[in-house]
């Protein structure tokens, strides 16, 4: 197995301790809403998210769905979380912090390791930018659902039902 890792940021009008809230203590909430590949998120426990919390996921996988579970393996109050991901033939590790900026407002940082096969890594350069481009549009997503102080439920499946229709 390799590790792919794909990295962005969020700049967002709002203080850090309010992002951090929305971001990082309702993960299991807010998560599927700006993540377009989560179908379901079901959280083990009510509450907020902390260290130990789990949920089962349901996640497109091409054509198909994978069920896994999503474990918050380490939380730092206030700044940031660490959610892992596991599924039958998958693996992935989501750091998320929350910083304040100088003048106001905050920046969402998002680093996601992702185990790949052997035969993977031959189309990992593809694979990596198309991530990465997924990764901004949901950061994005996540900017506006913060901003707004309730998640959108972007989905880009309707969006390309419209464009069918239309």
């Amino acid at each position: 197995m390799a590790i792919m890792r794909l990295e962005a940021d969020q700049f967002i009008e709002l203080p850090a301790t309010t992002v951090f809230d929305r971001v990082c203590s309702e993960y299991f909430t807010y998560q599927p809403l700006w993540d377009p590949a989560i179908i379901k998120m079901e959280p083990q426990f009510g509450g907020t998210s902390q260290l130990g919390s789990r949920a089962t996921i349901e996640r497109a996988a091409g054509k198909a769905i994978e069920i896994g579970e999503s474990t918050i393996v380490e939380s730092q109050p206030g700044l940031s979380i660490t959610v892992e991901n596991r599924y039958p033939k998958h693996r992935e590790t989501r750091r998320i912090s929350c910083h304040p900026l100088r003048g106001g407002g905050s920046r969402i940082h998002v680093v996601i390791d992702s185990e790949i096969g052997i035969f993977a890594r031959f189309l990992a350069p593809l694979t990596l930018r198309i991530l990465e481009q997924g990764l901004a549009m949901s950061l994005h997503e996540a900017k506006s659902a913060i901003e707004l102080g309730q998640p959108t439920g972007y989905q880009p499946q309707e969006l390309n039902q419209q464009e069918q229709t239309d």
